[in-house]
């Protein structure tokens, strides 16, 4: 595994419009486009007397791409699916995992603002802001949810996810302007049905135990109840001499009720009620250091100050001596915090690291039939989450950098719909929607060192009759006698508000028209407010004083996003569609400040319009708009389902922030343009080989920022590849099963290689990173009665243990001008599982 250290590239900007061109007249041909289904493939009987080919068909699979059960293959939506089957067969319980299932999606958590990123086709949103929704939303069972924090959370009992790809704004609304992620979560079915299983982790010495019960209550109402445990030991090694967790590890207990309610043939209702519990023993798992020098010193924003000082405050201004810069060890290195400093601090845990994420998803569901033809929808839901955590950011030996940020986000939102279904060629579907956002963030931090300085320089400068005197030997502030630098509340509250409208007309029995549009309107109000600053860094005016309060402030915006588009029914099996759409993400208040005197100064400078054109606390709102061609079709007696889609996207003011190392700053921004082209393949081939399937998706993507804009380490975005966006990726995978001779048992194998070309890791270095083209492969091996209520399964994820690059950044307290360190975020190693389970 190598990274290159190369200079911005200079794109040519080739278009692709020849190419959609070629696409659509493809289409008139009868070849066949856009959505991978990872899910069992059935065979379909006809008929007794029917043939092989007959019988071996595609089950239909059904997505809710525009609010409503519809077939994947007549929606003009491009998306991928991913089973229940798939997902629990390789035990792919995080987001990320079933992300090598869809190309061009990349899904790193982490982060301490944010708390992950979710990326698609090259347009994400980053991890380390607090304040930015998600550009690709996530939809729990019709509730969105626009905090990427949730995809550190696991999931279970999934009956299928869905990616929905390109702006969805129609149908979603905010926060979904380069896609939706949605999460349908499995219902009870007519008949009492239990179930469980449980496996052990063999690399990571993790234990997994789920299990569901299901059914009819009575003849009206139905539920269903699932829980999972999960406890890793050993998912990384921490290397760090003397730390309290050596071996990092981590938990999570989930479970959700569902109640399922069907008092008349006209009116259902569906309660979904889940919680999630997730700790691990330090939140910025899988980062290794590239090392400028390795095994040098590397000199810091400290190393002014080091002839000054005592030898064991020099290993805070340098790389650790003993880092072995090998980035593709496993190994990692985090310091614990110094009791001094962390010992006042909330949920400082005693310097020790930890994160923890607390989940409740709840959501109600009711379905009346007003008439045969008329359904009136109501969708309530309820998101909380609190994330806490204690960790040391700056990767030095003495724990430099230690912070116990805090979040919060309490979530309602009610969402009304009226669709029609009449036999004639004009059909409709009004909606209104509101939601009411309450969001929290609070961080104390001795992110600069100044007690241990002041401990320090107190000898060497006197001691009781020297300038730091009023400090003390501890370098404690004076006044409250609190060792850390500062604390920092921010609360902001948010309401949208937003009305769509479409319909589909006919026009003759193949061509249909479908369009319409939603307006938002969204208001955002917050405030800073910094409870406790340390004397020494405001008597040097790097923070405000104690007890400082910034103004209100306030971002308010309102939006219309049409969709427009055309499908043609080439044959009941091949249908052809060109659609226009485009997407809104709001805006907002930027919460990843710091509490110095400038940035309150700019606050207040702000005050009382806050445009977001001259407030560096407010960024703008991004959108996007462009369109797609595509076909979607089933060939050979519906054996093989093959989908094709072009597409070009245009990204106005995409949100970013930009952390600055050798400044320790945070910088939030909105960057010109970025343009998005590419083709997208995928099949699904039930073969002529009794129960052998295969699929396969393949993506071609052109992704590059278009427009000048020069961030502030002077790095000029036009012609650049966006993080995260390679040009070609894709998968090939396949299932087979077949009796073990006459013993009555069942064996099953299945496989699936995933792969990039090389892609950029960050947006904003001068010199970038690139990381080379890597694939990965997961199989599993299944033992089981032909029809049978057990199974005993082996499975491998990433087998070659292939490591690669979900992010990068500068390290914390690096030096001006010195060659940059590179803090590089990993994805998880091999995984080894032995499962076994029952179904009953």
């Amino acid at each position: 595994m190598t990274i290159k250290q190369v200079k911005p590239l200079a794109l040519s900007g080739k278009n692709l419009r020849p190419v959609l061109l070629v696409t659509a007249a493809l289409g008139v041909l009868g070849f066949a486009g856009t959505a991978q289904a990872q899910e069992q493939s059935d065979v379909t009987a006809t008929s007794d007397n029917a043939t092989q080919d007959q019988r071996r068909q595609l089950q239909t699979v059904t997505v809710t791409a525009r609010k409503q059960q519809e077939s994947l293959q007549d929606v003009p939506v491009a998306v991928s699916t991913v089973g229940g089957e798939e997902l629990e067969g390789f035990e792919l319980d995080k987001a990320q995992e079933f992300a090598t299932r869809v190309p061009t999606l990349s899904i790193t958590p982490g982060g301490s603002g944010g708390g992950g990123s979710i990326r698609l086709r090259g347009v994400g949103s980053s991890e380390i802001s607090a304040a930015f929704d998600s550009a690709v939303a996530l939809n729990f069972d019709g509730v969105v949810a626009n905090s990427a924090r949730l995809v550190q959370n696991s999931f279970m009992d999934l009956e299928q996810v869905e990616v929905l790809k390109g702006p969805q704004a129609l149908y979603f609304g905010k926060s979904a302007s380069a896609g939706v992620i949605s999460f349908k979560t499995k219902d009870p079915g007519d008949t009492f049905e239990w179930g469980g299983s449980g496996s052990y982790e063999f690399e990571e010495k993790a234990y997994i135990v789920d299990g569901f019960v299901s059914g009819p209550v009575t003849d009206t109402l139905g539920a269903r109840l699932a829980l999972r445990y999960l406890d890793a030991t050993e998912i990384m090694e921490n290397i760090q001499p003397g730390v309290m967790n050596r071996e990092i590890g981590e938990s999570s207990l989930d479970g959700r009720l569902t109640l399922a309610w069907e008092p008349t043939q006209s009116l259902r209702a569906n309660l979904k009620v889940s919680y999630s519990d997730y700790e691990n023993d330090h939140p910025l798992q899988f980062n290794e250091i590239a090392c400028s020098t390795p095994n040098t010193p590397n000199p810091s924003l400290y190393s002014p100050l080091v002839p000054l000082l005592a030898p064991d405050f020099a290993a805070l201004a340098f790389n650790p001596q003993d880092y072995d810069c090998d980035i593709n060890d496993q190994q990692y290195f985090y310091a614990d915090q110094t009791p001094v400093e962390a010992a006042q601090m909330d949920r400082n845990n005693g310097g020790v690291p930890y994160s923890e994420l607390s989940t409740t998803l709840s959501r109600l569901s009711v379905e009346w039939d007003l008439s045969d033809n008329l359904t009136l929808t109501s969708v309530t839901g309820y998101t909380e989450f609190e994330s806490s955590e204690a960790a040391s950011f700056s990767v030095t030996s003495e724990g430099g950098g230690f912070g116990t940020p805090f979040n919060s986000r309490e979530t309602l939102s009610q969402e009304f719909r009226l669709a029609s279904s009449f036999a004639g060629p004009f059909n409709f579907q009004l909606g209104a929607f509101y939601e009411d956002r309450d969001i929290y963030f609070e961080t104390a931090q001795a992110a600069f060192g100044g007690t241990l300085a002041l401990s320090q320089l107190y000898p060497l400068t006197g001691g009781a009759g020297g300038p730091f005197a009023a400090f003390g030997p501890t370098g404690a502030d004076p006044v409250t006698g609190n060792t850390f630098d500062f604390s920092y509340f921010q609360n902001t509250s948010a309401e949208a508000t937003s009305l769509f409208a479409s319909a589909s007309f006919d026009l003759t029995d193949r061509l249909t028209l479908e369009g319409g549009a939603r307006w938002t309107d969204e208001d955002k109000s917050g405030k800073f407010t910094v409870p406790y600053a340390h004397s020494f860094l405001s008597g040097i005016s790097f923070t405000v004083p104690s007890g400082s309060v910034s103004p209100d402030l306030v971002f308010e915006d309102e939006n219309v996003s049409p969709e427009v588009s055309l499908t043609y029914a080439a044959t009941e099996d091949i249908n052809l569609y060109a659609a226009y759409k485009t997407g809104f993400k709001s805006g907002g208040i930027d919460t990843s400040a710091i509490p110095s005197f400038s940035t309150f100064n700019a606050i207040t400078a702000c005050a009382p319009d806050f445009n977001p054109d001259t407030c560096e606390v407010i960024f703008d709102s991004e959108t996007s708009e462009g369109f797609e061609v595509g076909i979607k079709s089933q060939l050979f007696d519906r054996s093989l389902r093959l989908n094709l889609v072009g597409y070009e996207y245009v990204f106005e003011n995409l949100q970013q922030q930009q952390f600055i190392a050798t400044q320790t700053i945070y910088r939030t921004f909105n960057v010109g343009e970025l343009t998005t082209r590419g083709l997208e393949a995928d099949f699904m081939w039930l073969t002529d080989i009794d129960n052998l399937t295969v699929t396969g998706a393949l993506a071609y993507l052109d992704a590059e920022f278009t427009e000048d804009f020069v961030s502030s380490t002077g790095s000029n975005f036009n012609g650049r590849r966006p993080r995260s966006s390679p040009e070609w990726s894709g998968n090939i995978g396949a299932t087979y099963s077949a009796p073990l001779g006459n013993s009555g048992l069942e064996i099953g194998v299945g496989g699936n290689v995933s792969f990039q070309s090389s892609y950029f890791t960050d947006n904003v270095f001068e010199e970038r990173i690139e990381w080379d083209s890597y694939s990965t492969m997961d199989l599993r091996v299944s033992l089981s009665p032909q029809n049978g209520p057990w199974k005993l399964s082996l499975i491998g994820n990433n087998i070659s243990d292939e490591l690669y690059a979900t992010r990068t950044g500068g390290r914390p307290f690096a030096a001006p001008g010195s060659p940059p360190d590179i803090l590089i975020n990993q994805n998880r190693g091999r995984q080894v599982f032995l499962k076994a389970s029952v179904r009953y």
